[in-house]
């Protein structure tokens, strides 16, 4: 098995492999769920060309992996081949792309087309402009596209990154990474305003959403784009003061009673600059930090929370308020960042309502919310203010964390609900359940099902490519064959030993379905009329089950019993460990029954209905 598959791994690199130049775009950890080759391979590959560029997002961008992370996570990709390594690396440079420069026109609810954002960022280079809100007037009638328009300017974060003088030398280099629509397109967007060009090596090249194609950039990618240069700019600013305040050490001792901010240490509060596209919305900008030194209360090593509004005094605010355990590290940076940008984007989007749709959000007694009751819950959060800026916010959650839309929004309900259902159990403990007129199963009924289905409902209609969006109501889609595949090589490799000149050793676990098991199968959409088949594939050991789209929520699996109560799976195959591993080389990660393949057309041709 192991010569096969280095058979096909040499066959993939050679027919991919040329001498001259490389580049290599956003292929690291964040985004490795997207890749549809092995990694390993596309390094292999790349290791035979004379100069490679590698562009990615890092730690200055997005607070992902920086440039010595990137490296160690290629060496670990080319399984700790050390000459293979050595060889690229002696050939390859590195570059923080930047992220999103061009993506507010692109996602933009108007039609621009490919060769209209070519012609808009081709113009900015030419005229030495760096970001589109410097446009003036007779700039956008020079540049002659029809859905730009002088108004809407201010609406976009668009500008040409440092990336520019870079390409120049990158001309007519292969090119390869992804996503083929999304962050590729970006570049080779910024190569053709510049008169360059590149050559797509298919094979290594991941897809992504079908965004930015020579034609129309698509008409339904509504409301994506707006404040996501807004967020970017003040998560930067904030995750910089708080790497200051970490690097200083945080408060481990205990806060006395009688301190004002018991039982947290405040560490304070700051002003930042309001961007100039939120003048007229926005007037102070602000964040807090403080630190609880007590582990045993918060329920992660950090919290974010915001506060939009308009000041007794008038004034339009905006507030991050900032809370972290004292054993929060560096580890813990990157959720942070996500939750941080989820938290802006979310207020952003209340700063831009109108009026009354804030006011759907108002107690509908006037003095305030009954949180005894569910219509209280109900008030607050199932407003249509309140939804629209829950669906905002997953939606940049999804895209920094690299998880599915519907992942995004469980992580953040499911985190609510959790706070009233402790509140819950303190009556309950107190004998004092009689105050309120929901239970436990209330609470659960009408955050994961009722008000999870009005704000999937809304992102729908304003966010329709979100990953994973349209399978949100089954645990059925995304990259459940590859994930199961995963796990089963993994187990393979633990319960595997090839032995020079002899028999492999098998561990008596290797193939013991009862350990360890590969189920292909199918579920059933019941939120679809007429109810629409799934094809699914998921992993048991023992009595939990594993499945990617609860790899998050629930890393450490899902009971059995639970898992076939909620999701009444119908079992079609089941595979041990080795049967998946060599179906996965022969034929690919799934499904492989022929009945299954066909239920799996049928639900590619009523998703594109």
């Amino acid at each position: 098995m192991s010569i096969l598959r280095k058979y096909i791994r040499q066959k993939l690199v050679e027919q991919a492999t040329g001498k001259g130049s490389l580049i290599v775009v956003d292929i690291q950890p964040e985004y490795e769920s997207g890749a549809t080759f092995d990694i390993g391979d596309m390094l292999r590959a790349a290791a035979g060309y004379d100069e490679v560029l590698f562009l990615y997002n890092g730690a200055d961008t997005l607070g992902m992996i920086d440039e010595n992370g990137l490296r160690n996570y290629y060496l670990e990709k080319l399984d700790y081949d050390e000459e293979t390594f050595d060889e690229l690396m002696s050939v390859s440079e590195f570059f923080d792309k930047g992220y999103g420069f061009f993506r507010d026109v692109m996602d933009s609810d108007i039609c621009f087309d490919r060769n209209s954002v070519i012609k808009i960022v081709k113009y900015m280079i030419d005229n030495d402009v760096q970001d589109i809100r410097e446009l003036e007037e007779e700039d956008v009638e020079a540049i002659g596209v029809n859905e730009l328009l002088f108004d809407d300017l201010e609406d976009y974060g668009f500008w040409v990154p440092e990336l520019q003088d870079v390409l120049p030398r990158w001309n007519g280099s292969d090119i390869a990474g992804g996503a083929r629509n999304e962050c590729l397109a970006e570049v080779e967007i910024l190569a053709a305003a510049q008169g360059l060009s590149f050559n797509q090596v298919d094979q290594f090249i991941y897809e992504g959403d079908d965004r930015y194609t020579e034609s129309v950039l698509t008409e339904s990618m509504l409301f994506e784009g707006r404040y996501e240069a807004e967020t970017t700019q003040i998560s930067r600013a904030v995750v910089n003061w708080v790497k200051d305040i970490f690097a200083k050490g945080l408060p481990q001792d205990e806060v006395p009673k009688y301190k004002r901010d018991h039982p947290y240490h405040n560490i304070g509060i700051r002003m930042f600059d309001v961007p100039p596209s939120l003048k007229d919305q926005l007037n102070r900008l602000t964040a807090t930090v403080k630190v609880d030194p007590d582990l045993g209360v918060m329920q992660d090593t950090f919290e974010v929370a915001g506060k939009a509004g308009t000041s007794m005094q008038g004034t339009k605010d905006l507030q991050v308020q900032i809370y972290l355990r004292s054993d929060f590290t560096l580890q813990d940076m990157n959720d942070f960042i996500a939750d941080l940008k989820e938290t802006i984007i979310h207020e952003l989007e209340h700063t831009g309502q109108s009026e009354e749709l804030k006011d759907t959000a108002e107690p509908h007694d006037g003095r305030g919310y009954d949180w005894n009751k569910l219509d209280g819950l109900r008030n607050y959060y199932s407003s249509q203010s309140e939804m629209e800026a829950y669906a905002k916010g997953a939606f940049k959650k999804a895209k920094v964390k690299g998880i599915t839309y519907p992942e995004a929004i469980d992580d953040h309900i499911n985190s609510t609900m959790e706070t009233f259902i402790r509140r819950f159990k303190k009556f309950k403990d107190a004998g004092a359940t009689d105050r309120l007129d929901y239970n436990e199963q209330d609470l659960r009924d009408y955050f994961q099902v009722e008000l999870r289905d009005q704000i999937l409902d809304i992102a729908r209609l304003k966010y329709p490519k979100a990953h994973g969006l349209h399978e949100s109501n089954v645990l059925a889609m995304g990259m459940c064959f590859p994930f199961a595949t995963k796990k089963a090589e993994e187990w393979f490799d633990d319960h595997f030993v090839a032995r020079k000149g002899r028999a492999p050793k098998r561990h008596p676990d290797l193939n013991d379905m009862n350990k360890f098991k590969v189920v292909h199968g199918k579920v059933t959409d019941q939120w679809k009329k007429p109810p629409k088949p799934i094809v699914h594939a998921w992993v048991e050991m023992g009595d939990l089950v594993f499945d990617d789209q609860t790899k998050m929520t629930k890393p450490n699996g899902v009971p059995r019993d639970v898992y076939y109560d909620m999701y009444q799976p119908e079992v079609v195959k089941e595979y041990n460990a080795e049967e998946v591993v060599v179906n996965c080389i022969m034929k690919g990660e799934g499904p492989w029954d022929e009945g299954l393949v066909d239920t799996m057309k049928q639900r590619d041709a009523w998703m594109n209905r």
